[in-house]
C-alpha cells in the first residue's frame, strides 16, 4: 500500500503497468460489467490471469497477514537474541 494509504488498482503486463482503473471501473470490473481484459496489449496475457478476477481481498486475508506478521516478529526476537550472544548467532568454540 503507498504512504498516503490510497489503494490503487491496476492492471500489468510483462512486469509493466498498462492501465490505473478509477473506482467506477473497479467497481465495473468487481460486477462483471467491464472486462479487464480488454485492456491487454498482448492476447495470450488473458490466460495468465484468473477468470473473472476481481479487486477484492481473498477470505481470510487478514487473518493470514496477521499470522505472517506475527511470525516474522518472534524471528527477529530470534535473531536479536543470537546475535547478542558472546560468540554471535549461537557459535560455539571447542
Amino acid at each position: 500500500m503507498p504512504k498516503d494509504e490510497k489503494i490503487k488498482s491496476g492492471l500489468w503486463e510483462d512486469g509493466k503497468r498498462i492501465e490505473w482503473f478509477n473506482e467506477t471501473q473497479v467497481s465495473a470490473i468487481n460486477s462483471n460489467q467491464l472486462d479487464y481484459s480488454s485492456f491487454f496489449h498482448q492476447t495470450d496475457s488473458e490466460r495468465m490471469v484468473e477468470p473473472h478476477a476481481k479487486f477484492r481481498k481473498p477470505n481470510f486475508f487478514d487473518e493470514r497477514l496477521s499470522d505472517v506478521k506475527r511470525k516474522i516478529a518472534k524471528l527477529n526476537v530470534k535473531v536479536q537474541t543470537n546475535n547478542s550472544s558472546p560468540l554471535g548467532g549461537g557459535l560455539t568454540q571447542s
